[in-house]
């Protein structure tokens, strides 16, 4: 039946489509008789097909011609005549993106091109907040997680190339910047306290990325781009690597702004006891103190040994103490 309809196709789609001359056919518009692609035991209406020329923008989108390509291509103008449609809308290409972004299916590039000229679609918006930015063979990122110039965040982030500039008006569009900011700074952050639950030690990679929120946190307060009050809130949960790699509170901790003074203390005490790094303000306004200023007194309990000569001492001046102490009480008060 197939190679039946294909001949018939073939035939009618001869030459340039005649309105007067394919009057009597008009009626094949309105009939079920084109195979689709989704099952060729069921037989379509024109006008829910569409011809395969641009099949690659939205193929999970809609059901395809199923005739052979090179009957397509002779009978092209006729099968638009009858009904078939060819040309997707913003809309199918979007869904078609967020499909294969679903399924870690790679997307064909010609997708961001297509959106690149129609970015300022309301379709394309909302695509701002989904991984949809296909970086490597299978993999999909957020616009938010993606810069242009640098970036300091790791596997946290990811540097667009530079031949992905041909899209600059649709990656515009998503929000892609040119690098992290305050508010990425505490997305990852907060990310990092999720991964260093219940203490856990974080990799090198992860306290590079903490380190680089850190650095961030602190040009923005200079900049008043994010203030002491977001950075108290912040500091209220596990952000700030201690000397162990473990992210704690900010209250937690104490920058060591004496020598020595930290060895003062246990070696569970002294893991919250940090050098001062260059952001130190961010830092600070998040709730981490000078030691030196915190410590009314120290007792290095650990090292506690006993004095014979002072000890002699005092048992030798007994009674002179004592005398001191009977006058103390026999004056009035």
């Amino acid at each position: 039946a197939e190679k039946a309809i294909a001949q018939i196709v073939g035939f009618l789609g001869q030459g340039t489509p005649d309105d007067a001359a394919l009057r009597p056919y008009a009626e094949l518009r309105e009939l079920t008789w084109l195979p689709g692609s989704d099952d060729s035991t069921v037989w379509s209406r024109p006008d829910d097909l569409y011809l395969v020329t641009q099949r690659h923008l939205f193929s999970s989108q809609a059901e395809f011609l199923a005739l052979p390509r090179p009957v397509e291509i002779s009978a092209h103008d006729f099968l638009l005549w009858v009904g078939l449609e060819e040309i997707p809308t913003t809309e199918q290409i979007v869904e078609h993106l967020r499909a294969c972004a679903r399924a870690g299916e790679p997307v064909h590039h010609e997708v961001y091109t297509y959106l690149n000229r129609d970015a300022k679609s309301s379709p394309v918006a909302r695509l701002r907040a989904e991984p949809c930015l296909l970086i490597g063979e299978k993999t999909y990122v957020r616009p938010s997680d993606v810069y242009w110039s640098a970036n300091p965040l790791g596997r946290y982030g990811a540097l667009l190339g530079a031949e992905l500039r041909t899209y600059q008006d649709l990656l515009d569009a998503l929000g892609v910047r040119e690098g992290p900011e305050a508010q990425d700074a505490v997305a990852v952050l907060g990310r990092l306290a999720i991964e260093g639950n219940h203490g856990q030690l974080i990799d090198d990679e992860a306290r590079g990325a903490a380190d680089a929120c850190w650095r961030i946190l602190d040009d923005a307060l200079a900049l008043e781009a994010i203030g002491e009050s977001e950075l108290r809130e912040l500091g209220a949960r596990p952000s700030v690597p201690n000397a162990q790699a473990r992210l704690v509170p900010a209250e937690h901790v104490f920058f060591e702004d004496r020598a020595g003074l930290r060895e003062r203390f246990g070696w569970q005490r002294a893991a919250d006891i940090i050098e001062r790094p260059p952001y130190w303000r961010a830092m600070r306004a998040a709730g981490v103190r000078d030691l030196a200023l915190s410590v009314s007194s120290v007792v290095d309990t650990d090292k506690v040994e006993d004095d014979h000569e002072i000890t002699a001492h005092v048992r030798s001046r007994r009674s002179a103490v004592h005398r001191v102490v009977d006058v103390a009480e026999a004056e009035p008060g």
